[in-house]
């Protein structure tokens, strides 16, 4: 995209090295109708950052956004599910619950709650029992 609009490229450039962001950049170049009739995205921003100087942007604008990184952290590798794990480890999800505990006519089935704290430096656990509504801390 910024190959094909060099003045495009230019004014992403100079709006860059200005610590604006590219939701911003993308906004501002909608509102006014572009650089010669042409828009970008701010992923189409984003890419072009990340690609180091070889789709039309100039190298290294990636330390001047708000959250310099010198290249995007990839979530999982290409062709692989991200894996969804809990804190708590595996557990029965509360549909799968016998019918006895849905009930609540039988001492012993507690339900829990986990709150955890900013930065994950504290935690509170709640257990109750469902039958008795007696409440383990």
């Amino acid at each position: 995209m910024f190959c094909r609009n060099e003045p495009l490229a230019r004014h992403v450039d100079v709006w860059l090295l200005a610590k604006d962001s590219p939701a911003t950049i993308a906004i501002e170049l909608a509102r006014s109708g572009g650089i010669g009739g042409d828009t970008v995205s701010p992923e189409t921003i984003y890419q072009g950052i990340y690609a180091h100087g070889t789709r039309g942007l100039v190298g290294g604008l990636g330390c001047h956004l708000h959250r310099p990184r010198g290249r995007r952290k990839r979530r999982c590798r290409r062709g692989e599910t991200p894996k969804k794990s809990s804190p708590l480890g595996t557990f029965s999800l509360i549909h799968l619950r016998p019918e006895v505990a849905s009930a609540r006519s039988e001492v012993g089935h507690f339900e829990g709650d986990l709150i955890i704290g900013a930065g994950g430096k504290s935690a509170i656990v709640t257990l109750v029992d469902r039958a008795s509504r007696f409440n383990h801390r």
